[in-house]
């Protein structure tokens, strides 16, 4: 089982990814968070709020059930920062045989499960 740290700023550390499965190009696992998170969960809590109503709104326009291109466009925009914030979090791994480096795309922290690609 692989195992990594999410780190910010090169040093501080938010919690630990328990890798359990993989469905790419999506990592997914269970998430254990450290002290040093409580700063970054409502960053998740938001991006997992924007992520669903960008949805719901997608889902809406695709059926002609609604006119809201411009919610849309600001929830876009408003995830497009949230996101940037999250890639600029690393991912080191546990195993010390193991000079892997993570780029992180996209990642979702919900409580105590972890998505990332």
């Amino acid at each position: 089982m692989k195992k990594r740290l999410l780190v910010a700023n090169q040093h501080v550390v938010l919690g630990e990814l328990i890798i359990t499965n993989m469905d790419f190009p999506w990592v997914l696992g269970s998430f254990v968070a450290y002290a040093e998170f409580e700063k970054y969960k409502e960053l998740f809590a938001l991006e997992i709020y924007l992520t669903t109503e960008i949805d719901d709104i997608e889902e809406r326009l695709d059926h002609g059930i609604d006119s809201l291109e411009e919610e849309l466009e600001r929830l876009e925009s408003a995830k497009e920062k949230v996101e940037s914030e999250t890639q600029s979090l690393n991912l080191v791994s546990l195993d010390p045989e193991s000079n892997e480096e993570v780029r992180i795309l996209t990642i979702h922290i919900d409580k105590d499960k972890f998505d990332y690609r």
